[in-house]
């Protein structure tokens, strides 16, 4: 008999008619795999299949070729392949290459956790390969090449923190009118939170300027023109200055950004953002930083947290709610109800008085009584 055990469970590992079959015994002790053993060969010598055995042996590098190839390259945009094969390529199959899709434990996945945190990688960065590794185990359990889904828990890691210019830094940036274009597409992400690589997408088609609405339908990223994010159009409404600045410069259709009428590259971008902020002094920042100005402003001046979801394009609630502290005004009428109400006055409030006369009434007999009693 060849029983081993193998990092908690035990493995049986025999020859057969020439083949090889290395699988993991439903029985986790040495006479159970022992047992399992034998009920394989006797399935063989009787010319059954044991596919269900050897499905086992399908190892993670094997398994992710296969699962990119077929599920990645036809589910995913260009940017998410691109960004999802580094993963696999730098950091998921050095590590997990060589194991068989059920060696693939939530032992396993800790220490690799702490291999990655060893090294300084940060908590979010080891989040997302983290995620990676828990999609392509799923979609091999739903392909039947894994039966069981181990535990990954993600690394805590601290909330973002949100950077956004203030007033006077995007007031100096709007002045700054030394690339005509690099002014209207800084003005056009102050004004609608739109991503890079939505601004590099947008089109003249695009903009109703009857409606006073701006769709965000498309978005450049890595060469390729995609949907924007999550694959979600919205409509943002434009305001007078945003509308006036774009007039200006329309067209009948073609892109509103663009570099000898080509859509405009991420480094390009990044490089015509630089260019403005060394002329108006301001500390380098990215697009993204003011599509948080964007959502800041908004907030700061009393906007609904749904509505701004919805101009932002987040996915979830939670996302927009890392500005909420931005909101001063809410949090100070939500703090009123602890002021004390002033001898003599009411709280405004008619039911809310009454309670309390009537809770001061009920209460006054009882506390005579036990004053009495303890006397």
């Amino acid at each position: 008999m060849s029983a081993r055990k193998i990092r908690q469970s035990w493995w049986v590992d025999f020859r057969f008619g020439f083949q090889r079959y290395r699988i993991r015994s439903p029985e986790c002790s040495r006479a159970g795999a022992q047992a399992y053993e034998a009920t394989l060969r006797k399935m063989l010598a009787a010319g059954e299949s044991i596919d269900e055995g050897q499905k086992k042996l399908v190892k993670f590098q094997d398994f992710a070729a296969d699962w990119f190839r077929v599920y990645v390259m036809n589910n995913n945009k260009l940017s998410v392949q691109l960004t999802q094969r580094g993963i696999l390529d730098i950091h998921l199959l050095p590590h997990f290459g060589k194991y068989g899709l059920p060696e693939i434990t939530s032992q396993v996945v800790e220490r690799y956790k702490a291999k990655k945190t060893n090294e300084g990688l940060a908590p979010k960065s080891i989040n997302n390969q983290l995620g990676v590794l828990r999609r392509c185990l799923q979609i091999a359990m739903e392909w039947g090449s894994l039966d069981k889904l181990p535990m990954i828990k993600m690394l805590k890691t601290p909330p973002p923190v949100v950077i956004f210019l203030n007033e006077a830094e995007c007031k100096a940036l709007l002045a700054d009118h030394m690339e005509p274009m690099a002014n209207l597409m800084i003005l056009t992400a102050l004004r609608t939170g739109m991503r890079l690589g939505e601004l590099c997408g947008l089109s003249w088609e695009d903009i109703d300027f009857k409606s006073g609405i701006l769709t965000v339908r498309h978005s450049f990223v890595r060469g390729e023109m995609n949907s924007p994010k999550s694959n979600k159009i919205r409509h943002i409404p434009i305001t007078a200055d945003l509308t006036e600045a774009l007039k200006k410069s329309a067209k009948p259709c073609g892109l509103v950004f663009h570099i000898d009428k080509k859509p405009i590259t991420g480094y390009a971008g990044s490089e015509i953002l630089g260019r403005a902020c060394i002329r108006t002094g301001i500390k380098h920042i990215g697009w993204h930083k003011l599509r948080h100005t964007f959502a800041s402003q908004l907030v700061a001046r009393g906007a609904n947290l749904r509505a701004v979801q919805e101009l932002l394009g987040h996915s979830t609630i939670q996302m927009t709610e890392r500005y909420v502290h931005l909101a001063p005004s809410s949090l100070r009428q939500a703090m009123s109800v602890l002021e004390e109400t002033p001898k003599g006055e009411s709280l405004g409030n008619p039911w809310a008085t009454a309670l309390i006369q009537q809770v001061r009434y009920e209460a006054l007999p009882k506390l005579k009584m036990t004053m009495n009693v303890g006397k």
